[in-house]
């Protein structure tokens, strides 16, 4: 190859780098220019000394601004990868996801308070959820700047960052999987509690309630009983020998009538308690 010859692919070469635009030219091809440029300029004589070193200059001023450009992009790249990669490090869950689930899976082995506590606002569920919340929002960022900024970034960092949020995706399913598990669990541990507790009220409803009919039934025996000892005290009243005895059977008459009349109102309260205990039943 004649040095005139050289000059021309050197000149090629600068064209080619200059028109160069970050993230769209191939640089492998200008590479094995380069390096062919390089062992033509070793082997190749040029008239003068001063005209080679001239283009020996010129090559290196080239193969610079190759590598400025390629550092511009590796930085640019990088920059968009650590955005990224700090992405799906926040959209992982703090601390290790098994002690979470260990934790809140056993709450129905647990005092129920234990699983009220968890589901309530500010209880473990509760706050694991906003956790979960905010590492969807970090992933879901992630997500959007890899698509946003793909074409700025190299095909290394660009798998880098990809990997790192598909790991933190599945990483987070799991997490939402196990938060809903262990929700349900809670909620299914206060249900379990609170039906117990509704069946507890209900038996001892239904024992009052068979305490207020034994108490009516009782009463209404004694109010029978007093109604037959009125009645036979009116006959005796009516039958009465003289009056003196009939005063007397007057007196126990108004006594007999002012206690059948407490039983009554007695009666009468047990059966309104009767009704209240028995709605609560409905």
């Amino acid at each position: 190859m004649e040095s005139g010859r050289l000059n021309e692919q050197i000149e090629q070469l600068e064209d080619s780098v200059n028109s160069a635009e970050l993230f769209k030219t191939k640089w492998r091809p200008i590479w094995e220019d380069i390096k062919k440029i390089s062992t033509a300029l070793k082997e190749i004589r040029y008239p003068t000394k001063e005209e080679r070193q001239e283009r020996w200059q010129r090559f290196q001023s080239i193969v610079q601004k190759v590598k400025m450009l390629q550092a511009e992009e590796q930085k640019t790249s990088k920059q968009h990868k650590d955005k990224i990669l700090a992405c799906a490090r926040a959209a992982t869950p703090a601390g290790p996801l098994s002690d979470f689930i260990n934790s809140i899976v056993s709450l129905p082995a647990l005092p129920v308070i234990a699983a009220l506590d968890a589901i309530l606002p500010g209880g473990e569920i509760d706050e694991k959820h906003e956790e979960l919340k905010a590492c969807s929002e970090q992933l879901q960022r992630g997500w959007s700047l890899i698509s946003e900024h793909k074409l700025e970034m190299t095909g290394h960092d660009k798998k880098e960052a990809f990997d790192a949020l598909k790991e933190a995706q599945e990483n987070l399913n799991g997490a939402w999987e196990q938060w809903k598990k262990a929700k349900s669990q809670a909620w299914e541990a206060r249900k379990g509690h609170f039906q117990e507790k509704r069946e507890a009220f209900k038996d001892r409803v239904k024992e009052r309630i068979e305490n207020l009919k034994e108490r009516l039934e009782h009463d209404n025996s004694k109010l029978a009983k007093a109604e037959a000892h009125l009645d036979k005290l009116r006959d005796d009243r009516d039958s009465a020998w003289n009056d003196d005895f009939r005063e007397r059977v007057e007196g126990w008459i108004e006594e007999e009538e002012e206690r059948i009349g407490q039983l009554k109102e007695k009666i009468e309260r047990i059966e309104g308690w009767l009704d209240e205990e028995r709605k609560k039943l409905e």
